[in-house]
């Protein structure tokens, strides 16, 4: 089996998967506020298949425009630079799947509908919490398990012997992660953040989401929470009382203790199976991004 280590990853990190150049320069220059629509809509059209794809999530129903929207330029300026921002991320995280090699653990479609699920599941908990920042959360909820590519990619052997030994021991994979690793795939995916020119704030909560009591001094302890709670939330199917009571049990204790001492809203299996009925028409809703 392949020695794995998170130095090994990040002393190796051309071998990390890599976003599309536009994307890239993308998401560079919507991080400067000195950046104008013009010259992000230059960019975009540069890509036909980015653009279109850019225009269909404009006009989706997840916006809603009041009329519809045939350029890219009035795209930006309708939508913000912000979810401009996790719109390109996302197309960028979904053309990065679909390049997965093929493999034993995930397969593309897979990985995608846990994605779009993660992130609708954070955008109603960061709601629910009164996070200021929704379009932030759907972001962190999407990419939450980019690590997890960069792990088939780059240490596949390894890896799939972590994911066999969850399945035999009938434990989530990343408690084997950090049992076998030493390390999860959220580490390597907040480094695949810093990579992708995203905000080193939300690279620390991709870190952090899977054992937020591992990082009780993270500066953003709220969207951790949030993230570790719509993880949960995105694998349910059709649960019954016992999944709920399953969920709490797993939660991460400063989790639970955040969203008492700070929400003032103390988790219970009722609870979570109000939220579920809340949330399971929104999942069920198609993926925009495909």
């Amino acid at each position: 089996m392949q020695p794995t280590s998170l130095s090994r990853i990040i002393q190796d990190t051309h071998a990390l998967p890599s976003i599309p150049g536009v994307a890239s320069r993308l998401l560079e220059r919507l991080q400067d506020p000195e950046t104008h629509a013009a010259e992000i809509s230059t960019l975009i059209e540069m890509d036909p298949a980015l653009s279109l794809k850019v225009l269909q999530l404009a006009n989706s129903a997840m916006f809603a425009p009041a009329s519809p929207v045939h350029s890219i330029e009035r795209a930006i300026m309708l939508l913000g630079f912000n979810t401009v921002r996790f719109l390109i991320t996302g197309v960028a995280v979904l053309q990065v799947a679909q390049k997965m090699p093929e493999n034993e653990i995930i397969n593309p479609e897979n990985f995608w509908r846990s994605a779009f699920r993660g992130a609708v599941a954070a955008k109603y908990f960061a709601e629910q919490s009164n996070y200021p920042e929704s379009n932030e959360a759907y972001l962190a909820g999407l990419i939450r398990e980019i690590g997890k590519i960069a792990l088939i990619q780059c240490a596949y052997e390894t890896y799939l012997s972590v994911v066999k030994a969850a399945q035999n021991a009938n434990v989530a994979v990343v408690h084997k992660e950090r049992e076998i690793l030493g390390f999860t795939h959220a580490d390597v995916g907040a480094l695949l953040a810093v990579k992708w020119n995203l905000d080193e704030g939300l690279a620390s909560v991709i870190a952090a989401y899977p054992f937020p009591g591992d990082h009780p001094e993270l500066n953003n302890l709220h969207l951790a929470t949030v993230l570790h709670l719509a993880d949960r939330f995105a694998a349910l199917e059709t649960p019954t009382a016992a999944h709920f009571e399953q969920i709490l049990a797993e939660l991460d204790p400063l989790a639970i203790q955040y969203w008492s001492q700070e929400q003032g809203r103390n988790l219970s299996p009722e609870s979570l199976e109000m939220d579920w009925q809340a949330l399971k028409s929104q999942l069920d809703q198609g993926n925009p991004f495909i």
